[in-house]
């Protein structure tokens, strides 16, 4: 998860005021992507849970154990 300005290959999603790109690409792999924010333990952060599970994506809290 990034920063990030809008590209032909985005899809884009509004929601409550905020805009939300996602490649095309991603997309189709992934399905249905839910983001929410959780606090656990160990910190806080997002959680990005894709509908259909991607090879490689066992960690999915962003500025701990992930690339998103």
């Amino acid at each position: 998860m990034a920063l990030d300005e809008p590209k032909e290959t985005d899809k884009t999603f509004d929601v409550d005021n905020i805009t939300y790109l996602v490649d095309n690409g991603l997309l189709e792999k992934a399905g249905r992507i839910t983001l929410d924010f959780v606090e656990t333990f160990f910190g806080a952060g997002f959680v990005l849970t894709p509908e259909t599970k991607l090879p490689g994506a066992d960690a999915s809290v962003c500025g701990s154990t992930c690339s998103c």
